[in-house]
């Protein structure tokens, strides 16, 4: 990946925080040997996190890397997009430097991450959870993101609540198609995967799903509003007004749905074999955190 993004020339000032340049960071470090593997992975994660984080903002499905590039081609402003906005495009010398920078991104979205996730022993499913539901009974992807986390904050869908049991409903159903019924395929998924092989999975009540296995390790990861306003401004071009409008709009879905398909807290600590804050470990330190808890517990050299 190191290789083709540094090629980039239009499109090469995406600024030093983004996903893509630190993504490019980590597969160089990997390929040439310049950091240790232990470490690896915590890097990817935080990435990873940035992109479900872009992805909930801007409302991107489907194939979330495929979304976050495009977003690059759409929001970044070089000599192209200025020149095409005010002339339209070209066959000058900029037109022919966005061409060679094209050419660069459709190989990034044929990238395949295989090799790195079958050599640090990565798989993390979130929105890939959504397609194999879909796969899995049928129904169109389109229905299962509509109700992704998140639940229409109406009187009747804040006191009625549909704890999850482990049942699907069949076709032949008129509530074959429904929120809940769509919600049941994620968790058969999920239950199913577990059965297979070890994975990382970001949210969809996982923990209350998974909570008979033995195997499972479930951690909630916090830290105080402040915090999160300020790590979120770091991120994204938003007034701090908005920031926290955004902040508070989003957990509190989050919280909804967790306490439809629960009946329980979503922030309850006692869901959760660990409840860590990042404003005090920051997300490398909560990974090396999580790794020596299950060196203990699962008594591991």
């Amino acid at each position: 990946m190191y290789k083709e993004v540094a090629k980039l020339i239009l499109y090469r000032d995406l600024g030093e925080d983004s996903i893509l340049l630190k993504l490019s960071g980590i597969f160089r470090d990997f390929e040439l040997g310049l950091a240790e593997k232990e470490e690896l992975p915590s890097r990817i994660y935080e990435q990873m996190k940035a992109l479900l984080d872009l992805s909930t903002q801007y409302g991107f499905d489907k194939n979330l890397w495929h979304n976050y590039l495009t977003f690059i081609l759409l929001t970044n402003e070089n000599s192209f997009s200025m020149t095409s906005e005010k002339v339209g495009a070209n066959d000058g010398t900029v037109n022919h430097f966005a061409k060679a920078d094209f050419a660069v991104f459709k190989k990034l979205f044929d990238f395949d991450f295989g090799p790195i996730e079958k050599d640090l022993g990565i798989d993390c499913y979130d929105r890939e959870i959504l397609r194999m539901a879909s796969d899995d009974s049928g129904l169109n992807l389109q229905m299962f993101g509509n109700p992704d986390e998140r639940r229409r904050n109406t009187f009747l869908t804040r006191a009625i609540k549909k704890v999850y049991k482990g049942e699907v409903i069949p076709p032949d159903s008129d509530d074959f198609a429904s929120s809940d019924n769509l919600f049941n395929y994620q968790a058969k998924i999920l239950k199913e995967l577990a059965e297979q092989e070890s994975y990382v999975v970001i949210g969809r009540c996982a923990d209350f799903i998974l909570r008979d296995n033995p195997n499972v390790v479930s951690v909630f990861i916090h830290a105080p509003f402040d915090y999160c306003v300020e790590r979120g401004l770091e991120k994204q071009s938003m007034t701090r007004a908005q920031m926290e409008k955004y902040i508070q709009k989003t957990d509190k879905q989050k919280g909804d749905y967790y306490m439809y398909h629960t009946g329980q807290h979503w922030s309850d600590a006692r869901n959760y074999d660990l409840c860590l804050d990042s404003s005090k470990l920051g997300f490398a330190g909560c990974v090396e955190a999580i790794k020596a808890y299950m060196a203990v517990r699962f008594k591991e050299d």
